[in-house]
């Protein structure tokens, strides 16, 4: 089941709609270790839990070339980048990269070239604040406010110009 986008704007330089998400890295679920590291080095964006919850109402909401920024509670957003391809529904209760061990549960992932690794230097949650003003409580949240997003993520992550020119 594929849920249509909701926000939604024109890019300033292509006249391209585009899409941005903070994904929330769930460390809470993870005993406090964010496993933001496992998907920049594998190039997933991984959710675990109920399937209709964080497969279908997560992944299922992701396009192709949408925006995500990678959220690690107590950091900040400690990546940017773009889904590379949709997510194909697949579940995996074996073989789960993230949600493994102690923390055992089905995992969901989809492909997203990390353009922007901000580890070394994390947005805050003041500094995101600016373009996303609510609680980053949600695995998924959108960003409404396209437009203020990209002219403050240029300064972020200047590579994510080239997003609008593909």
């Amino acid at each position: 089941m594929i849920i249509k986008r909701s926000a939604k704007a024109k890019s300033p330089e292509k006249g391209q709609e585009l899409s941005a998400y903070l994904l929330n890295t769930d460390s809470v679920s993870l005993g406090g270790a964010s496993p933001h590291r496992i998907w920049l080095r594998t190039g997933y964006a991984y959710s675990g839990g109920d399937y209709h919850k964080y497969g279908t109402n997560v992944m299922g909401r992701l396009f192709v070339k949408d925006i995500l920024l990678a959220y690690a509670n107590r950091i900040g957003v400690v990546a940017i980048g773009v889904v590379a391809d949709t997510w194909d529904g697949t579940r995996f209760s074996t073989g789960q990269v993230v949600y493994t061990g102690k923390y055992h549960d089905t995992e969901y992932k989809i492909p997203v070239e990390w353009i922007c690794d901000l580890q070394a230097s994390p947005i805050t949650a003041s500094q995101l604040r600016t373009c996303l003003p609510v609680p980053f409580n949600r695995a998924l949240i959108p960003i409404k406010d396209i437009q203020n997003f990209a002219s403050i993520a240029r300064k972020w992550c200047p590579g994510i110009i080239r997003l609008w020119e593909k």
